[in-house]
């Protein structure tokens, strides 16, 4: 479950995650706890990624500490947070849900989505790469003013507001 859905990410593949929830609804799963260790799973392969193998900030066997600094390592530090987040946006949300399957769906497809960004960094070091400057984008075109028709207006001709004490009058 937790590794095919990694899986699903690093792939792009909408279609599996989406089969994976049909999979625990059909088997009667708690979509709240799978997204629950979910994070935590997401968790670890982050803590993985930073600390490496034989960190004791994950509980793990060597072994599965082995993997998951692999797993982890297919994904950068920006990509596991953001997943991170996503993720226990989603737990959230399934505690007050009426349709879990539809919040977990829409949160894996967004896994799926977060994975295909790119970075600020990587999109400025592409554009440095590609001799391409980065332009400030031009600001919106005003209308054309319309000529004038007549001849220009003159405040004096225009009525006054009535001052305070003119307010102030009792009606007649």
């Amino acid at each position: 479950g937790l590794d095919q859905v990694m899986e699903a990410v690093e792939r792009g593949d909408s279609t599996r995650v989406l089969e994976i929830v049909a999979e625990l609804g059909r088997s009667g799963a708690n979509l709240q706890h799978f997204c629950r260790e979910l994070a935590r799973h997401i968790r670890n392969l982050l803590v993985a990624r930073i600390t490496g193998a034989g960190s004791r900030l994950i509980a793990a066997s060597p072994s599965e500490q082995a993997k998951m600094v692999e797993v982890g390592g297919r994904f950068s530090e920006e990509d596991l947070t953001r997943y991170l987040q996503i993720v226990l946006d989603v737990f959230r949300d399934l505690q007050y849900s009426l349709q879990p399957r539809l919040h977990l769906e829409l949160g894996l497809l967004k896994l799926v989505h977060a994975g295909r960004l790119t970075s600020i960094e990587e999109a400025l070091a592409g554009i440095g790469a590609s001799g391409m400057t980065p332009s400030a984008p031009k600001p919106p075109q005003a209308p054309p003013r319309p000529a004038p028709s007549a001849a220009p207006v003159s405040f004096d001709s225009l009525p006054s507001w009535p001052t305070k004490s003119e307010m102030k009058k009792p009606a007649p």
